[in-house]
């Protein structure tokens, strides 16, 4: 069971000098996987913060009063 697997991500890439791996949790769960990869070398990290998403597909689009896009439900 690779690191990866423990924590539950997923590879999203492969390359011959790297991986892309995907790691979804809380920020200390995040943090550790980042701790244990450390040490191998790490080239780049993106943390998105908090994110949500809209299920379904009953959304109405517009704009907001500065001309912006929005989805309202």
């Amino acid at each position: 069971m690779s690191i990866v697997d423990i924590f539950r991500g997923k590879v999203v890439d492969v390359s011959s000098e790297s991986y892309t791996i995907e790691i979804t949790g809380d920020a200390e769960k995040v943090q550790a996987i980042i701790d244990l990869f450390r040490p191998m070398g790490i080239k780049e990290i993106a943390r998105t913060g908090c994110a949500a998403l809209t299920r379904g597909s009953k959304m109405k689009t517009g704009k907001d009063k500065n001309g912006s896009a929005v989805r309202e439900k």
